[in-house]
């Protein structure tokens, strides 16, 4: 069970009543200070004052003591003088009897003395008037002054207290007596409440035995002996027993005492400090309640004072504060509508915070600076959502890339894996698990090296996938073999690339892969047909000048002599028409066969096209050569067939030629012995013709010479013919691509062939101006063509020295300006042999004329042609597959796998292909359903000097 926190919002207090608030408590703490300082000065002062004041009564009370005692001192010392004939002590008492007789009232009265004692030399009293001192304060007092013949003084109380002086009386320089005045305190205490205008009270110890009688303060247990306003005074002290002790009166000296409405300060002063005599005090009674009603209206002044200040500040910065405040509090409430992005409303809050006086403060700032914020994040937030839909819009699309990247993987025929940087498999697509039968679920800990064959992990490979997962290497291609969960072992086009990682088991590379296996099989098979017949199995015409040209290289670094055998069958096109192509085939292998059991490994055995076989005999002698010709006549002429009832026999005409005595390169070499040849079968076939120089050398050189004249008329007057053989596109039967046939016009009107001077002017040179020629009429014929709406593409047929010919390009580049033809109408074509013959070049001029935008076609596939490894690298867009590949195409079970091979290879490559040498219908349905794109040959049209009608 959860518990939901409810979070309660705090009580909202305004800025300007907190800051009243904190002032008024600083204001009140400030002036409450102020007065409790001021009080206690006041109270300090007062008690200073009061102190002073007991100070001064103790001072009067000692000066009226010392007052009285010089009074009582001079009276004293007077009365002996009054009489100067006393004779002795009792004479003179009997004088001082007088004169106190005499002159009593007034000592009483006007000098307050009530007591007179005279006494002798020996302490013996002689006279006495008023009180009795007593004996012991006599003795004592007459002592003194007998026995150190000075005046003395004392204070004794009992019922009252009177203050005695006792001054030695001479009779001649001797003491005669003693003369003691005294004289009541009572008289003293009225004196000196005359000067402090104090109450005075004179207290004496008494036992509680007496507490009864008048004036006796029973907790004190003293009684008032003195009391200046008696009733009033005796009550206060009656009331100040009850509530004061004495003990503590007489130790401070100073106490305050609280009657009703007074206030009362009582000081004690001791008087006698006889120990034999009863103890006696004065007390001092003060009324106090003016000095402290004084204090206390000082103190409610100055809290008066205080309160109405702090009241008055508070009501100025309340009035300071209010205006501000308001403005701050404005802002306050603005700022929250910003986070609510109520824009507008927060600018019309702010409208009214503006301070419209002289100046602006702190506040006005504030809100400049708050209406800048509200700009600031009205745009932000504008920004944030054109920001948020781009980037729910880019979602969008990831998502869509996503979901394709991932459909792409799964669907897509590629290899598809990615490895960690410790080479372990991150992820694997399904096309990748459905062909090694391996998957993540359980082979978890895969390793990208364990896919991989054993002999295909060398060094360099174990090296650059290093180098690629630890980030040293970005990219790595390679072939090799993988071997599948179930053994089998197919061949892989690896394409690997670094990725960045963030996190140890992030993929580092990806592994893209293509299964080449069926096309490196294919691969293998057309590089043995690129050098093979696929018929005989022998050379084909390509391979074998190659070897031929090592053959004669070798036998001229060695100087050995070497013999070349050119033969083709007597009448095989007849066994052709009446047995048919496969037995023509049949044949063909059958001769093959004979021909290689009766040759030596050594020598190159070669079908050059047709029933065309050469021989190249290594390190031969004239009458060897002579001989294995004979053989080969001889092993043919047994060899017979039956096809349909009928036997075929066969027989080969032979041209011999020897090297170097008739040539010394393969082409001067396979002409003479085509020479020799033709001159065997002009003997009557099936015989054997070793070549001489000088046979028929003249006419020969006349027919050479008279077919260059005629080339050069032709170029002179521009006078070749061009012919347009149909090209048909077999997926719907349009026709709108011809190839372009040069012809040369004799003057008869019969038409010279190509095949007749296109020889003869290669080796005059010539053959560059016809190339120039032939294209500046198709480029012209073309231009005609598109001005009339015809949408026709050209196929130009280009020399197999055009890669020789520097004019050519800038030649079509001109053409082209001129005429203002599309390039893409114009398809050159160069045979298989001129371009592999000097790839290089051959690639550099089509690179250079497809940037003009026309294109290219690769004539005569599949005799002459090296290996694919030159199909990938020439930048054609057509492939013409060799004629002798289509014309037994309908009864020849292997020329079709060969031109099914060659088109999806083609195919492969994203190359359109073309059939040459189509002469009937059912060739034409075979080679659509052999995949072939575009067909030509009679049965599609003859070659003829207009365009077939629309």
């Amino acid at each position: 069970m959860t518990t939901r926190l409810q979070h309660r919002e705090p009580r909202f207090i305004s800025l300007k009543w907190k800051l009243l608030i904190l002032l008024s408590l600083l204001l009140v703490l400030i002036n409450v200070s102020l007065t409790a300082i001021a009080y206690l000065k006041q109270k300090d002062q007062f008690e200073i004052q009061r102190t002073e004041v007991r100070e001064q009564r103790a001072r009067e009370v000692d000066g009226l003591v010392q007052g009285t005692y010089s009074r009582l001192l001079s009276i004293a010392g007077l009365i002996p003088e009054l009489d100067v004939d006393a004779e002795d002590d009792l004479d003179l008492a009997q004088q001082i009897s007088a004169i106190v007789h005499e002159h009593g009232s007034l000592l009483q009265i006007e000098w307050g003395v009530d007591t007179i004692h005279y006494f002798s030399k020996a302490g013996a009293p002689l006279f006495t008037w008023g009180r009795n001192i007593g004996p012991t304060l006599s003795h004592t007092l007459v002592d003194h002054v007998i026995e150190n013949e000075e005046p003395a003084s004392t204070l004794a109380c009992r019922r009252e207290c009177r203050q005695y002086v006792a001054v030695p009386v001479l009779q001649g320089r001797s003491t005669a007596g003693v003369l003691v005045v005294g004289e009541l305190v009572a008289d003293t205490v009225v004196r000196l409440q005359r000067i402090t205008g104090a109450g005075i009270a004179v207290l004496v110890r008494e036992q509680s035995s007496n507490a009864a009688s008048k004036g006796f303060l029973a907790p004190w247990e003293m009684r008032v002996t003195a009391l200046s306003g008696a009733h009033a005074s005796l009550q206060r002290l009656n009331r100040a027993a009850e509530q004061l002790q004495f003990a503590d009166l007489s130790q401070s000296k100073q106490l305050q005492l609280q009657l009703e409405n007074q206030t009362l300060e009582i000081a004690a002063f001791p008087l006698t400090n006889d120990a034999t005599d009863t103890p006696a005090h004065l007390l001092i009674i003060e009324d106090i309640s003016g000095h402290i009603q004084t204090m206390e209206s000082a103190l409610h002044s100055n809290i008066t004072a205080g309160v109405a200040g702090i009241l008055l500040t508070e009501l100025l910065l309340l009035m300071l504060l209010w205006g501000p405040m308001a403005r701050l509090q404005r802002v306050s409430t603005t700022l929250p509508l910003l986070a609510k992005q109520a824009y507008g409303q927060a600018r019309s809050s702010l409208q009214s915070t503006t301070n419209n006086s002289f100046s602006h403060d702190e506040i006005d700032r504030l809100g400049e600076t708050t209406e800048t914020l509200i700009f600031q994040l009205e745009a932000l937030q504008s920004e944030i959502n054109s920001r948020t839909r781009h980037l729910l819009q880019r979602t969008s699309e990831l998502a869509q890339q996503r979901d394709f990247v991932q459909g792409l993987m799964d669907t897509a025929q590629i290899i598809i894996i990615t490895q960690r940087m410790d080479g372990r498999i991150n992820s694997i697509n399904h096309f990748a698990s459905q062909l090694t039968a391996y998957d993540l679920k359980t082979h978890p800990s895969l390793h990208f090296d364990q896919l991989l064959h054993p002999k295909n992990l060398d060094p360099e490979t174990i090296v650059k996938l290093f180098q690629l997962r630890n980030a040293s290497l970005d990219h790595y291609h390679h072939d090799c073999d993988i071997v599948t969960a179930t053994g089998e072992i197919r061949t892989i086009s690896w394409f690997h690339a670094r990725l960045d990682i963030a996190r140890e088991d992030d993929p580092a590379v990806l592994s893209a892969g293509i299964d080449i296996t069926e096309r490196q099989q294919a691969e293998e098979n057309l590089a043995w047909l690129a050098d093979h017949d696929p018929m005989t199995e022998l050379f084909n015409r390509r391979r074998f000048h190659i070897e031929f040209e090592a053959m004669l290289q070798a036998a001229k670094r060695y100087d050995h002599t070497s013999a070349l055998l050119y033969f083709d069958l007597d009448q095989f096109k007849d066994i052709n028409d009446t047995s048919g192509h496969q037995a023509g085939d049949a044949l063909l292998r059958v001769v093959a066969e004979r021909l290689r059991a009766v040759t030596r490994e050594s020598d190159l055995l070669a079908r050059l096209g047709g029933d065309e076989f050469a021989l190249a005999l290594r390190e031969t002698s004239k009458e060897e050569a002579i001989g294995v010709a004979q053989k080969i006549q001889e092993e043919l002429s047994r060899v017979e067939m039956p096809v349909r009832g009928n036997r075929h026999k066969i027989s080969a005409s032979i041209g011999i030629v020897l090297y170097p005595l008739h040539g010394i390169t393969v082409h001067d070499l396979m002409a003479n012995a085509d020479l020799a040849m033709y001159q065997a079968k002009d003997a009557g076939r099936d015989c054997w013709h070793l070549f001489s120089a000088d046979e028929n050398i003249r006419e020969q050189i006349e027919t050479k010479i008279n077919i260059k004249e005629q080339i050069e008329q032709a170029l002179l007057k521009e006078s070749f013919i061009l012919h347009f053989q149909p090209i048909q596109q077999i997926s719907d039967g349009r026709i709108s691509h011809y190839e372009v046939l040069a012809r040369i016009q004799e003057r008869d009107g019969s038409l010279i062939p190509p095949g007749l001077f296109i020889p003869i002017a290669e080796t005059t040179g010539l053959i560059h101006k016809i190339d120039r020629l032939i294209l500046k009429k198709a480029i012209k014929r073309l231009e005609q063509l598109q001005q009339s709406q015809r949408n026709i593409t050209f196929s130009v047929n280009l020399s197999g020295m055009v890669v020789d010919d520097p004019r050519l390009l800038p030649y079509l580049k001109k053409q082209l300006a001129k005429h203002q033809v599309d390039p893409g109408s114009l398809v050159f074509e160069v045979t298989e042999t001129a371009a592999v013959s000097s790839i290089t070049a051959a690639k550099q001029l089509m690179e250079q004329i497809k940037a003009l935008g026309c294109r290219f076609a690769l004539d005569d596939f599949g005799v002459g042609f090296s290996s694919f490894f030159y199909l990938k690298q020439l930048p054609v867009d057509y492939v013409k597959i060799d004629g002798s590949f289509i014309q037994q195409l309908a009864s020849n079970k292997e020329d079709q796998i060969f031109v099914k091979a060659l088109s999806e290879v083609a195919k492969g490559f994203g190359k359109h292909t073309i059939a040459e040498f189509v002469e009937d219908e059912t060739t034409l349905q075979l080679l659509a359903e052999l995949g072939v794109d575009y067909a030509q040959g009679f049965h599609i049209g003859k070659p003829l000097p207009e365009l077939l009608p629309e």
